[in-house]
C-alpha cells in the first residue's frame, strides 16, 4: 500500500475532518467522565467488572477503531476503506429502524436519533463524490482536477 499524494479533494477533507472531530470528542468526553463511562459499560456488559483502567482502554480502543479507516482513506486512497466505511455507516441507520417504535415513544429521543444515523451516512456519502472517486481511482495521485 502507497501512501497518497498531492492534495485531497475537498471531500476527503471534509470527511477526516469531521470524522477525527466526532472521534477525539467521544475520546475526550469518555476519559473526561470516567466515572459515567464505567457506570455505562457496567450497564452494557454486566458480565465484566468495569474499572478505571479498563474504561480508559476501552475508550481508547474505540478512538483507535475510528481513526484507522480515516488514516486508511487520507494517507493511502484505500478504495477498501470507502467500501467499508460506507457498509458500516449503515449499521446505525439499521438500528434505528429496529428501535423506531422506541424512539418515536419518546419525542426528545427521536429527532437526535435520526440525527445521529444520518451523520455517518452522509459523511460515507462524501467518499462518493466525483472528486473523491476521482482521488481513489488514481490512488491520491497529484491531480489538479482534484480540489
Amino acid at each position: 500500500m502507497m501512501i497518497a499524494k498531492g492534495p485531497r479533494p475537498w471531500p476527503i477533507l471534509t470527511f477526516t475532518a469531521i470524522t477525527t472531530y466526532i472521534a477525539t470528542m467521544r475520546l475526550w468526553e469518555g476519559l473526561n467522565h470516567l466515572s459515567y463511562t464505567v457506570a455505562r459499560l457496567n450497564g452494557m456488559l454486566p458480565a465484566i467488572d468495569w474499572n478505571r483502567d479498563l474504561a480508559i482502554i476501552y475508550t481508547s480502543a474505540w478512538f483507535t477503531i475510528d481513526i484507522i479507516p480515516v488514516i486508511l482513506v487520507v494517507a493511502f486512497a484505500a478504495r477498501f476503506a470507502r467500501l467499508f466505511i460506507g457498509a458500516m455507516s449503515l449499521a446505525p441507520l439499521a438500528l434505528l429502524l429496529t428501535n423506531i417504535e422506541y424512539a418515536s415513544a419518546y419525542p426528545n429521543f427521536l429527532v437526535p436519533s435520526i440525527v445521529m444515523a444520518l451523520v455517518p451516512v452522509a459523511l460515507a456519502m462524501l467518499l462518493w463524490t466525483k472528486s473523491a472517486s476521482r482521488y481513489f481511482a488514481q490512488g491520491g495521485v497529484d491531480d489538479a482536477k482534484s480540489t
